[in-house]
């Protein structure tokens, strides 16, 4: 008989443990610097510890809370085997790659290019329980759509985005590859491990 291997997402989306190391990737990654901006003209600000040198700098606690919270939420999506998209914005076309190789890799849809509005409802048929934006200031079109149809977003924001529309934000310097793949990896990590627990209990 071979090996069986048990699989079961943690029950503690992150551990004391985790805690420790996301903290210093967040740290490693410069995910801490925000963009620069007017802190009482965003209600970002209260997830910002403040300036230097103009620059925003996030708040690295609430930035774990919010990655949880996403991870939580992405998990329940697949539980009940919702497809989640994964987008970029033409602009960012270097960050293509990340989108591309994360998504295949856990058998998600993903979506490169400009967003015309209407591509939800018209062209993309797909029925998608979730979208995961890797900037939202840069897809308006998207956020808007999103909002009118009711499709919850999972966004990477920086600290000079509007996060009222956005239902899981997650804070981070979303203008650094190295800043967009540690929140990726949290994430896709997180989805592709409930997908292995769900095809582990079928067999």
């Amino acid at each position: 008989m071979g090996v069986i291997y048990y699989l079961k997402p943690s029950k503690e989306l992150l551990s004391e443990e985790s805690n420790r190391r996301v903290k210093d990737d967040f740290f490693k990654t410069l995910s801490f610097w925000g963009q620069k901006s007017n802190l009482s003209k965003t209600n970002i600000s209260l997830h910002l510890l403040g300036k230097r040198n103009d620059f925003s700098i996030i708040n690295v606690e609430h930035h774990i809370e919010m990655l949880k919270q996403a991870v939580k939420f992405s998990r329940k999506i697949n539980e009940a085997q919702g497809k989640i998209l994964f987008v970029n914005n033409p602009t960012d076309s270097k960050f293509d790659g990340i989108i591309k190789t994360l998504a295949s890799r856990i058998d998600e849809p993903y979506f490169t290019g400009k967003w015309v509005s209407g591509n939800l409802t018209k062209k993309l048929k797909l029925d998608y329980k979730a979208i995961v934006v890797l900037n939202p200031k840069k897809s308006v079109f998207l956020i808007k759509e999103t909002k009118k149809i009711g499709v919850p977003t999972i966004c990477l924001c920086d600290s000079d985005a509007d996060i009222f529309d956005i239902m899981y934000p997650i804070l981070c310097n979303n203008s650094k590859g190295d800043s967009l793949l540690f929140c990726l990896i949290i994430l896709s990590n997180a989805i592709l491990e409930e997908k292995l627990y769900y095809f582990a209990n079928r067999i």
